[in-house]
């Protein structure tokens, strides 16, 4: 969107307007507005990650000042 300047997400009508879509525009805003219940247990499971995250950053709060490497 920000590449192409479009200042509004038109992306449920550009899939339900292509040919090669399996879904019409109505199928296409239907999943959209179902999407919670296809995404599981994710946000718990970030949440999570955020937390683990934080608490190892105030069990270790030099690592904030570890810069990475060249791997290879």
């Amino acid at each position: 969107m920000r590449e192409q300047g479009l200042t509004r997400n038109d992306l449920d009508e550009r899939l339900g307007a292509d040919p090669h879509f399996p879904l019409d525009l109505e199928q296409v805003r239907e999943v959209i507005r179902d999407n919670a219940a296809r995404v599981g247990m994710a946000g718990r499971q970030v949440d999570r990650f955020v937390e683990q995250a934080n608490e190892l950053g105030r069990a270790y709060p030099q690592a904030a000042t570890v810069r990475p490497g060249r791997l290879l």
